[in-house]
């Protein structure tokens, strides 16, 4: 016993050095059947090696909830890796959402995993995944073949199309007209799906890896940021582009969907805003360090921004943080924890072992906190018990526990797909659910 208690502090001490290194990289925002706002951030461990989650953070609750995780790992048997390329949601619904990339472990493959649905494994890495905001069923994808599925992502169909077709974006007021970057760097649209293309500018050195495309509500004028330091802009549904802003430096872009001529870009600590298009620029506001990424809520006065370590609510009166990353140890674990917590795993998809975090409150009883009996099993989507991972008396603490696919007997055989695991400790349960991608 002793042994497995020892063990266990090494996986907490690890992932407190790791979990407190996490830095803002990216800031993006959507909105909700309600209008309430949702943002889509990135986190990257700042210390050695690659550690990367893509998270969804509920402004109106205060709830930042993981949704994918990517890392790259040497281990004893070699490379363990998985990397995010792109990720999509349906139309203001941000709890669906598909994500799409490659995984090594130990030969690499694709991936594109689905919200609602679980995972599937390809043999090449998913670079780009699309979907229609006129068919929930509609969803693109690319691989070095361009891909549709027609069942919301169960199954998906290689498109024979004429030209080579990398796509890039898929217009979200037309789920037949695509944008694609073809091997001479030119921009290419489709308006037939995919099966025939055109070249639309070969002024501008277009990066299918570099290049997004935002759009606005009067269906006419189209934005694309290159490689982050290029601005460009299309009056007419993408016929041609014309030049807005670029630098020598990474500057993040948010447009006013309603207002196609109202725009936001940064540089620096500052904020910037036009009201003609890009042709005037005015100081907006300015952050006390380099901002990572923006977002311009519609038909509202607020602006969202994230720093390396706050993501802020701004009008052009208030500066406000909403979100702080904790910049210590000390911060959340010298205490006793207050409440039950099951923490979302990760990585989360995986495709042999994750981590699971929860915390445990005392018990105010007697002249010191009693232990409880702690209980966490592993579902699978039938309600079959494939795993127990804790089943014994704990006092209050911080724990985490490591679910191995080859560890325990049951979960050995385990396929790809979506399961469940679920603490229990006296009235208190919870339950959350984990991809498996093998």
């Amino acid at each position: 016993m002793k042994t497995a208690i020892f063990f266990f502090s090494l996986i907490l001490t690890s992932y407190l050095i790791a979990q407190y290194n996490y830095v803002f990289t990216e800031l993006k925002g959507l909105e909700d059947k309600e209008g309430n706002t949702w943002l889509v951030n990135k986190k990257n461990w700042a210390g050695p090696g690659f550690d990367q989650l893509l998270c969804l953070y509920d402004v109106n609750n205060d709830k930042d909830t993981v949704i994918a995780h990517a890392y790259h790992w040497q281990l004893p048997g070699g490379e363990h890796a998985m990397y995010i390329y792109d990720y999509d949601f349906w139309k203001n619904e941000p709890l669906k959402y598909v994500v799409c990339g490659m995984t090594i472990y130990p030969d690499s493959h694709g991936y594109i995993i689905l919200s609602d649905a679980g995972g599937r494994g390809f043999m090449a890495p998913i670079y780009s995944v699309e979907v229609s905001y006129q068919n929930d069923d509609l969803i693109y994808a690319f691989d070095g073949r361009l891909m549709k599925s027609t069942d919301g992502g169960l199954t998906w169909n290689e498109m024979f199309t004429i030209a080579y077709f990398p796509m890039v974006s898929l217009n979200k007021y037309d789920d037949k007209f695509l944008f694609g970057v073809n091997h001479d760097g030119h921009l290419i649209k489709s308006l037939d799906s995919g099966i025939t293309s055109i070249v639309i500018d070969s002024t501008f050195s277009w990066n299918y890896d570099k290049t997004e495309f935002y759009y606005v509500e009067d269906q006419q004028n189209i934005y694309a940021l290159i490689n982050g330091k290029k601005l460009v802009r299309s009056s007419n549904n993408g016929d041609s582009w014309v030049n807005v802003y670029d630098d020598n430096v990474r500057f993040y872009f948010s447009p006013v969907v309603s207002q196609p001529n109202k725009i936001y870009l940064t540089r620096f600590n500052e904020i910037y805003e036009s009201a003609d298009y890009g042709m005037s620029f005015n100081l907006y506001q300015t952050l006390n360090a380099n901002i990572a990424g923006i977002y311009k809520k519609p038909n509202s006065d607020l602006l969202y921004a994230a720093t390396a370590t706050d993501i802020y609510e701004i009008t052009q009166d208030i500066i406000r943080s909403i979100k702080s990353l904790p910049t210590s140890v000390d911060r959340e674990y010298t205490d006793i924890p207050k409440d039950f917590f099951l923490f979302q795993n990760y990585p989360n998809p995986f495709n042999s072992a994750t981590k699971i975090r929860f915390t445990i409150p005392a018990v105010e009883t007697g002249p010191a906190p009693s232990q409880r009996l702690i209980t966490m099993k592993v579902y699978d989507i039938l309600g079959r018990n494939v795993a127990t991972l804790v089943n014994e008396e704990k006092p209050a603490g911080n724990y985490e526990v490591v679910f191995s696919v080859g560890s325990f007997g049951n979960a050995s055989g385990l396929t790809s797909g979506v399961y469940f695991y679920k603490i229990t400790a006296g009235e208190f349960t919870d339950i959350k659910k984990l991809i498996l991608l093998r």
